[in-house]
């Protein structure tokens, strides 16, 4: 869940860490935010940035984690998907941080 007010630095940070950590989230995330519809499984997404499914499962977990991907049921196949909404909330949250950090 994400807070606001006095603990928005603190959420900021949690973010960052997650999102942050590796190059592989790196690449999810401007895979994502340059296919925004993009919904695939993970050995499809792996493929995508050249990694195996095993490479990146725990960074789509972080991921979802946080809430910029979710992942969803569709034919007995686990789908994963950018969270538009949450990735704008997601934004906003961290637009607030990097104004506050920079005052």
């Amino acid at each position: 869940m994400l807070l606001f007010g006095s603990q928005i630095m603190l959420e900021a940070n949690t973010i960052l860490d997650k999102i942050l950590s590796s190059n592989a989230k790196a690449d999810l995330l401007m895979l994502f935010n340059e296919n925004p519809k993009l919904e695939d499984r993970t050995e499809g997404i792996a493929k995508r940035i050249g990694k195996t499914a095993v490479q990146i499962d725990s960074d789509l977990q972080d991921l979802v984690e946080v809430g910029l991907l979710s992942r969803k049921k569709v034919r007995g196949s686990e789908i994963i998907r950018y969270d538009r909404r949450r990735a704008a909330a997601i934004r906003k949250i961290l637009t607030s941080y990097i104004t506050k950090a920079l005052e």
